[in-house]
């Protein structure tokens, strides 16, 4: 199937422009061709483990460090994992790569502000309470839209084509 690697590239460039991904992942039994933005060795195996142990057919995560604390991920935050039918003789499976997307959100006042006493009562002071206080979310990449998802299932009836493939010719 991937026996050109100029196809693979332009067929990883496609995939991760349709999906805004920065990197792809693409999968059949323990062969794997990569492109992009993607996780090192170690890290994709523990990904690709919980993945396949999961039995999800499509799964999609913008904060992966919250859930894989033990590998480094940096600069990926988010995935979209895409899988047919998880066959013992073939199993296909497809994983996008977002990057860490840091996000700035002003709010009118910090909610951890601690508050000021004015003769011994404790109060706020309405000009400095509601000043600019700007968060900065890390760690999360862009949610996956549910065009992202519906894209996904289009994908999966690909991917299990794929494994019929496969299943049949015997070759990767």
């Amino acid at each position: 199937m991937i026996d050109d690697t100029n196809q693979w590239a332009e067929l990883a460039i496609w995939l991760m422009d349709s999906f805004s991904a920065s990197g792809i992942m693409f999968c059949v039994n323990d062969n794997y061709w990569g492109y992009g933005a993607i996780p090192n060795e170690e890290a994709f195996a523990v990904l690709d483990d919980y993945f396949v142990h999961s039995k999800i057919q499509i799964w999609s995560e913008h904060a992966l460090s919250k859930s894989f604390k033990s590998i480094l991920l940096s600069p990926l935050a988010g995935v979209l994992g895409v899988t047919g039918m998880a066959d013992a003789k073939c199993h296909v499976r497809l994983l996008l790569f977002r990057n860490e997307h840091i996000e700035s959100i002003s709010w009118g006042g910090n909610p951890n502000k601690p508050t000021n006493s004015h003769d011994g009562a404790i109060g706020i002071s309405p000009r400095i309470s509601f000043e600019k206080w700007v968060e900065k979310t890390v760690g999360k990449s862009k949610v996956w839209s549910q065009k992202n998802q519906l894209q996904a299932l289009k994908l999966r009836e690909l991917l299990l084509e794929v494994e019929r493939y496969v299943q049949q010719s015997g070759t990767i």
